[in-house]
């Protein structure tokens, strides 16, 4: 089955437990593999065809953050083939951990929240939320789920 098949037949199931956005940006993702390698046989596939899209992206100062999620999206689509039993095909690609940008909200920042939070018109436990948010460091998907 050609990659681009594949991904159009099983990009649902594969990316099924994240958000819109997650999706569409892995699919997009290995949609770039694919306009990289051609549209190849799934089997055909290789860790040079990998390393050659990496290659395309530093080319085009992509930062490590942003290439190590073009290769987790390829890494979701060859477990979830292993996973269905389409293929037993597996190579692993290391790439450097990114260094991670702590964030911080500044004290402008928090006044924002504080007001916008006692508006009348946002529900008690948004503020609540934004309150346990702020005070454990809690993600945006982490409150919402």
């Amino acid at each position: 089955m050609k990659l681009e098949t594949f991904l159009d037949k099983y990009q649902d199931p594969i990316w099924e437990d994240c958000g819109d956005k997650h999706k569409r940006d892995s699919v997009h993702r290995v949609r770039q593999l694919i306009a990289t390698t051609g549209n190849i046989e799934y089997e055909q596939l290789t860790a040079d065809h990998v390393f050659k899209l990496m290659d395309k992206l530093r080319a085009a100062n992509c930062s490590q953050a942003t290439i190590n999620r073009y290769v987790a999206a390829i890494s979701a689509l060859m477990r979830f083939a292993r996973r269905i039993g389409f293929s037993t095909k597996r190579f692993e690609i290391s790439t450097p951990k990114e260094k991670n940008r702590v964030r911080y909200f500044t004290p402008l920042e928090l006044k924002a929240m504080d007001v916008y939070c006692r508006n009348k018109h946002v529900p008690q436990w948004f503020g609540d939320m934004c309150r346990v948010a702020r005070y454990t460091g809690m993600r945006h998907k982490e409150v919402t789920r």
